[in-house]
């Protein structure tokens, strides 16, 4: 079974609050039954299962839009890795956070637009990997924070342009919390032109300073750190009509 329950109070014409409880399923993946390591067997292994509860406001006028959420979540059953890369069965996690979308118009021609969440993600598990007691370690490759800021500019009424900052939070590469990667900041810039009903041209200037960072980080007992690299700056430019 997997129910979920979602209530709504319209509080005014222009702002709601919203209750959302729900159980949710993911099966073994094929990976998880049959990628193993030395002298591991075939696990008899249960459905990976998560139970939420999240509670928010969201409403808008002309000149601000939000949403604001509270949540908390429960997984049981989990399957992941150690940092010797073996699977490790009927792990529990726990998660609370909050998450914020914001836009507001401070001019007729120029906007600010905010998106960020804020969480911990907790091990709920009291066994050991490699001598370290996991139970209350933050979850491994999952940030504390992460957000972007957007400051868009309609230059005319064809064209608009928007520059983005990206931020990501640092986060710990293993469930034993040795290891971590610091994060990083990005800058995007993207603009887009109308030439007509139908013909539009737009551009996206990527990673704006060149900075060095990482898609992805994780930690291997067999390699050491583990960095797969992010785009470097990369200007890309598209047409698209309209039929």
């Amino acid at each position: 079974w997997s129910p979920k329950l979602g209530l709504l109070y319209q509080l005014n014409e222009d702002h709601q609050v919203y209750l959302n409880i729900s159980r949710g399923f993911r099966a073994p993946q094929a990976t998880e039954l049959y990628r193993l390591q030395r002298e591991q067997v075939v696990a008899d292994l249960d459905s990976e299962s998560l139970d939420s509860i999240e509670l928010g406001f969201r409403g808008g006028s002309a000149a601000v839009n939000y949403e604001f959420v509270v949540y908390w979540m429960n997984r049981k059953n989990i399957i992941f890795r150690d940092s010797d890369f073996y699977n490790v069965a009927n792990g529990a996690t726990d998660h609370a956070g909050v998450e914020l979308a914001l836009s507001y118009a401070l001019t007729d021609t120029v906007d600010v637009g905010v998106s960020a969440s804020y969480a911990e993600h907790n091990y709920d598990d009291d066994r050991a990997l490699n001598g370290v007691e996991i139970d209350g370690n933050r979850v491994d490759s999952a940030p504390t924070h992460f957000g972007s800021v957007r400051l868009g500019w309609d230059f005319s009424e064809q064209g608009r342009a928007e520059l983005e900052w990206l931020n990501q939070g640092a986060y710990y590469t293993d469930p034993e919390n040795l290891h971590r990667y610091d994060g990083h900041d990005l800058l995007n810039l993207r603009t887009r032109l109308k030439l007509s009903e139908r013909w539009s041209v737009s551009a996206r200037l990527s990673n704006l300073t060149n900075k060095d960072y990482a898609e992805r980080a994780d930690f291997s007992g067999f390699a050491g750190d583990r960095y797969f690299p992010g785009e470097s700056r990369a200007l890309h430019m598209g047409i698209a009509v309209d039929y």
